[in-house]
């Protein structure tokens, strides 16, 4: 704090804030919620290390040079992981307390300076997260031009939104140089227009999460995939559900917060934040989860990692049991041997089926005349981390049929 105090006003022993009828200020061990975000912070800091390592390393062992929505996405993971550190130094200090419980000394005007910075950086995180995958979604869908326009739009939209909201947060909330009370008196003037920025920035990132997951839905589920494609390409998108679920349940703690008209934001801030962390955890998860099944695809034909899930399939204790079991069976006649290997002659043997390489080498297929128009040649990167080409005669493609069953109709065409 800073100003001149009343004569015999002493800080450390008022509250700060009127405490109800029959409750006692408790300065020393006053109840706290803080737990409630420190563990959502413990649970969700791990997991958005990991998916923004996966990425990464996906693009580095793919081979894929970085785009603009990698970098928005470690500057949104930046961003998170310093506006978690911000929250944790609160939880450590007056927030998660009622306000009656803490001394008027606990308000520093260093806590005061945090908090509104704690404010302004969720508008920034938010903000990268969204666009991060928003300029994911525009490599992806890039051939097809109506959504490319609508991705724009929502690019724009986004960015405007809270860029005005930072501001405005930013002038409101700051005291002027000079001025008497400092942030005290700024964060009692900027308290209520607070509330309603806060109810705002909920709202809007509820609807625009609900967008943001419509975009692909629309084009995913017209498309004529097979079922099991089709149902890898739509869950590596619905998972946008949980995050507008987050989106939901942040925007109606903070309508609830508002509504109540109460003034003990120390203790009431806790639920709306500690959702906050889940929904920008969720948030920045989607948008590392479209570029990972290039890197699953990679893992899987390795040859290290074939060999380490052989040796584990070997080792297992339901195979060393079947194993037991075979050893305890009277050995076939050579008689048998002989017609099982004649029989295995006359089978064809099994071609693979199609796998989930790149999303957008998918679109491409989908919409092959916007994708001439729109990269002017026959070669075609996928962004997503996978590489694939459209009508090269040396590339071969994975084919969602029944090869063998075409060859038995004897109709000795080609089947691709």
């Amino acid at each position: 704090m800073s100003g001149k105090l009343p004569p015999g006003f002493d800080p450390n022993t008022t509250p700060s804030m009127i405490p109800p009828k029959g409750v006692t200020p408790n300065f020393v061990n006053g109840e706290s919620i803080s737990y409630l975000g420190l563990n959502a912070i413990s649970a969700c800091l791990p997991l958005l290390v990991i998916f923004l390592a996966l990425r990464i390393y996906s693009r580095i062992r793919v081979g894929y040079k970085f785009g603009a929505d990698d970098f928005l996405c470690v500057a949104a993971a930046a961003n998170i992981l310093a506006w978690f550190g911000i929250l944790i130094h609160k939880l450590h200090g007056p927030y998660g307390h009622h306000l009656y419980d803490l001394p008027v000394s606990e308000m520093t005007e260093s806590f005061l300076r945090l908090h509104l910075t704690g404010t302004v950086m969720y508008a920034s995180c938010a903000m990268l997260v969204k666009v991060s995958l928003l300029v994911l979604y525009l490599r992806i869908f890039h051939p097809v031009y109506v959504v490319n326009r609508a991705i724009y739009a929502c690019i724009g939209l986004v960015s405007v939104f809270y860029l005005v909201s930072i501001i405005y947060d930013a002038v409101k909330c700051t005291p002027a140089p000079g001025s008497q009370g400092g942030y005290f008196l700024a964060a009692l003037y900027c308290a209520p227009s607070a509330l309603e920025i806060s109810v705002a920035l909920g709202v809007f990132g509820l609807v625009s999460d609900v967008v943001i997951l419509l975009i692909p839905m629309s084009l995913v589920l017209p498309m004529n995939l097979p079922r099991r494609k089709k149902i890898a390409v739509t869950c590596t998108f619905l998972t946008g559900f949980l995050a507008c679920a987050c989106s939901m349940v942040t925007c109606v703690s903070r309508i609830q917060y508002w509504r109540s008209k109460s003034t003990d934001y120390t203790w009431d801030i806790i639920i709306p934040d500690t959702f906050t962390v889940i929904e920008l955890t969720v948030g920045h998860i989607c948008c590392s989860l479209p570029t990972l099944p290039p890197l699953l695809t990679s893992l899987r034909s390795s040859e290290r990692v074939q060999g380490i899930l052989k040796h584990l399939h070997i080792n297992s204790p339901h195979r060393q049991a079947n194993s037991r079991a075979e050893d305890g069976k009277p050995s076939p006649s050579p008689a048998s041997k002989e017609a099982r290997h004649d029989d295995a002659g006359n089978q064809l043997p099994e071609i693979a089926a199609g796998r989930l390489t790149g999303l957008r080498s998918i679109i491409q297929r989908v919409f092959p005349s916007q994708t001439s128009q729109a990269t002017g040649s026959n070669k075609v990167e996928d962004p997503s981390g996978s590489r694939d080409t459209s009508g090269g005669g040396s590339d071969v493609h994975s084919v969602d049929m029944d090869y063998h069953q075409h060859l038995r109709k004897g109709t000795g065409r080609s089947p691709v």
